[in-house]
């Protein structure tokens, strides 16, 4: 009436289409199916395949890197156990405070 175009036709066929690429994408589901065997085969073969393009650091880059880590842990748990313990004798001497 105002220019106003109905989309219950769209979606009919849209979700006649949704439909039938279901039907196929199911279709192919049971067409590929293979035995367990053959699927962890395959699987193996394509880990092994993966690992062989693996780009694998040296043994110095794993050692710095590892050093790294472990002295952040360390410098985040010193700035946490402060900021914890400055945090704790605020609350303690502010209830202190309201309690006298």
């Amino acid at each position: 009436l105002w220019g106003f175009e109905s989309l219950r036709p769209c979606q009919n066929s849209r979700k006649q289409k949704i439909r039938a690429e279901s039907k196929l994408m199911a279709d192919e589901l049971v067409q590929k199916k293979e035995s367990w065997v053959d699927s962890t085969r395959s699987y193996l073969a394509e880990i092994r395949s993966e690992m062989r393009r693996v780009t694998w650091p040296s043994r110095a880059k794993v050692e710095s890197t590892t050093i790294v880590v472990i002295l952040s842990v360390f410098g985040f748990a010193l700035y946490f156990y402060v900021v914890d313990a400055l945090v704790n004798k605020t609350v303690v001497a502010a209830y202190d405070a309201m309690v006298k």
